[in-house]
Parts: C-alpha cells; structure tokens; sequence
C-alpha cells in the first residue's frame, strides 16, 4: 500500500458540486425533469506507474460484481460493476434495476436492520422506481411476457448496499442486440428522467467528460447472444495517474452532503484497488 505521502488525491471541491447540485434541483424544479445523475471524477497521483493487471486482480476482492479491463494505447479502463444493463441467451434476456443506495455499516446496526431502512426509504424508492418503470417501457415494444419481480431486493456489497428489481423477457424474433443497447442504455441509473432531456442536460452542464464512464462493456457472439454490465465503480488508469468516477442519482429531495459521501463510497474499490485506501 501506498503511504499518503507518497500520493495526491484530488476531489472535486465540495462548492464546486454543490453548485451543480442546485443547477439539478433547479431543473428538476422547472418540472422538466424527475432525475438526473451527477457524476464527479477523483484524479490520484501515485509515486510510481500502475500495471492495470494487478489494479484488475485487487478488483476481483469486490464480490456480487463483474470485473473488467480494457487497454487503449497507454491508457486502461478498469472496474468492478454490480450493474448489469442485459444478458441475452436465446430468445431469453435478464435483466436490473439497480437504483437506491446507502452505507453497509452504521454504528450498532445489523445488515438487516440497514437493509430494512433502504427499502423504507421514500426517496431511494422514488428513483429505484424510475429506473424500473423506464426499463419496462424500454424493454415492451422489443420483448414479450415482461417480468417483473413482485417486489425489490437489497444486492449487499462489501461497503454499500443497493435497491434491485430483476427483470426476465422473452425477447421477439426481430429484436437484435443493438436494439436492445439502444433502448436500455442509459438507464435513469446513469442518467435521469425523462432519459433524453436528461443526457443533454448532462452534456451541457456538468464539467468534464465521463469517457466511457457509466457506459455499456461486455461482448455478442455470432449466435446473438450477449452481456452487457453497465461501467461504473470503475476508473481510468494511465501511467501514474488514475481518475476514478462515480454518480449519485438527485431529485428533488437530495441531500447534497448525503449525495457526496454516497460518490465517496462509491469510489473505494477502486481506492482500494489502487493501494491508497
């Protein structure tokens, strides 16, 4: 592990996403949107180049996920995602709503107890069921006999707790995987709603590029089968510099510190993976 002295680690000012938070509820106030996600990038400094195998093999501590690596000329693209956006097999696709978060642990609480607490709360259900009602609807005119689970689940991670609704489809004759891409990415999970007002939005307004952040990785065969996981706990990596990205969905009622701390939570497996936490 590295020594804090040995490395920076540069967040994004607390005013800097306060600032943007309130443009969000402003906008979200205008009535023009129900959600948007605010994504923030952590930048680290590290004495020493880092191999992106063995940034890949520390991820791999990081269960309930999938673990993935990409090489473009010096740079990788690393992560660990609990996310999945679909799984094709045949005519049968899987799918998620992964939406609603909150800490692992707090003082004297059970997993259960904390997991009761997620599921109770109004404002972590509210944007879990955006993301549930967007993906019916985005998966209706593509697929058959829709399923949806009769009620959430709480998908337990090593320091953070989500809210998950499983889908399962019968996907039609004429729908291909690039269909399926285009209709379910992005989720309001990574964007917000409405999703098409909400990605512009995103585009015009928050600072920085996301990259691949957030983004669909996986792989199609020749058959049509496919799997695709959504980017996120993930980061990019380039000599001795790693930028580290994550999201927090906001609506109306969003806690801007709340929403802060949740982006923090989110960036420890790749801390940790980088050996500066």
């Amino acid at each position: 592990m590295f020594a804090a002295s040995e490395t920076d680690i540069h967040q994004q000012p607390i005013g800097q996403w306060k600032a943007h938070l309130a443009k969000i509820r402003a906008a979200i106030g205008s009535g023009e949107f129900l959600k948007i996600v605010a994504a923030r990038r952590c930048e680290v400094i590290l004495p020493k180049p880092v191999s992106d195998i063995h940034v890949l093999h520390r991820l791999m501590m990081e269960k309930n996920c999938t673990h993935f690596a990409f090489r473009r000329a010096e740079a990788s693209f690393v992560g660990a995602s609990p996310e999945s956006l679909f799984v094709k097999s045949g005519s049968m696709l899987t799918t998620q709503a992964l939406a609603g978060t909150c800490s692992r642990w707090s003082r004297g609480e059970t997993h259960a107890a904390r997991s009761a607490q997620l599921l109770a709360s109004s404002k972590d259900r509210a944007e879990h069921e955006f993301v549930v009602t967007a993906i019916r609807d985005a998966l209706a005119p593509l697929c058959t006999a829709v399923t949806v689970a009769a009620a959430p689940e709480v998908v337990i991670l090593r320091n953070i707790l989500h809210i998950n609704t499983p889908f399962e489809a019968t996907v039609r004759p004429t729908t291909h995987v690039a269909d399926l891409l285009e209709a379910l990415h992005p989720t309001p999970a990574v964007g917000g709603v409405p999703g098409h007002a909400a990605r512009e939005w995103i585009v015009q307004h928050e600072s920085g590029n996301r990259g691949w952040y957030s983004g669909p990785v996986g792989w199609l065969d020749m058959r049509g089968d496919a799997e695709f996981r959504v980017a996120i706990r993930c980061g990019v990596l380039n000599h001795n510099r790693a930028y580290v990205f994550t999201g927090a969905g906001v609506v109306s009622d969003s806690d801007d510190i709340a929403e802060y701390l949740e982006t923090g939570l989110k960036q420890q497996p790749m801390l940790r993976a980088l050996q500066v936490l």
